[in-house]
Parts: structure tokens; C-alpha cells; sequence
């Protein structure tokens, strides 16, 4: 009993996808021999987590009482904003250093700074 409420909150905030996501992208990695980088796999996590709870969130307030998924997005509801946020804010400070090195993204940030200097 304790074991199917625990699947059902895992199904309700989506962790079954993001897991999916994760094992997906690691057997990409393993598939074309390149070395396992965890923290993008769990950036990439992460990322999928938030996004799955902003329309969990969308759905709760939106969609009529329909069915139990949709009575449990209704339940969580105040869970699902803070939460998703947090992963979305994490998903980027996780890979972040890993991009900085690019030199588009460099020169984002310097157009930020520049624009930045001006105001």
C-alpha cells in the first residue's frame, strides 16, 4: 500500500519522465562511445523535471477537475510552481561552466555587459 502511494506521487510529479530523459541520455552518450558527463544528464533532468511541472502547474489552475491525474495536479498545485523553478534555476547553474567556453555564448555575455555599461 505505502509502495503504490509512493509510485503515485513519483507519477504525479513526473519523475518517472525525467528519469526517462536521463536514461535516454546516457544511452546516447554509451552509444556513441563518448564519455559519460553526468552533470549535463542531470541538468538535462532537471530541466525536463521543470518543465513537466510548469504544465502540471498550467493544468491545475486551467483545465477542469477531470479524472485523477488531474485532481492530484489540483492537490499539489502550490508545490508544483516552487519546485519547478527551483529545477529550472539548477538545470542552468548546472550548465552553465559548460557552455561558457562557447564563443556564442561569450559574446552574449559581453553584449549583456556592454548594454549593461550604457544604462
Amino acid at each position: 500500500m505505502i509502495l503504490i502511494r509512493i509510485l503515485r506521487l513519483l507519477h504525479v510529479f513526473s519523475l518517472d519522465v525525467v528519469v526517462a530523459a536521463m536514461a535516454m541520455s546516457a544511452w546516447i552518450f554509451l552509444a556513441h562511445k563518448a564519455n559519460l558527463n553526468w552533470p549535463l544528464i542531470f541538468s538535462l533532468g532537471l530541466f525536463v523535471w521543470a518543465v513537466y511541472l510548469f504544465d502540471h502547474a498550467l493544468d491545475a489552475t486551467r483545465l477542469p477537475l477531470l479524472g485523477t491525474r488531474r485532481q492530484s495536479h489540483f492537490k499539489y498545485r502550490n508545490l508544483f510552481w516552487p519546485i519547478a523553478i527551483f529545477a529550472l534555476l539548477s538545470s542552468f547553474a548546472i550548465s552553465l561552466p559548460y557552455f561558457l567556453h562557447s564563443s556564442l555564448l561569450g559574446l552574449l555575455f559581453m553584449a549583456a555587459a556592454l548594454l549593461v555599461r550604457l544604462s
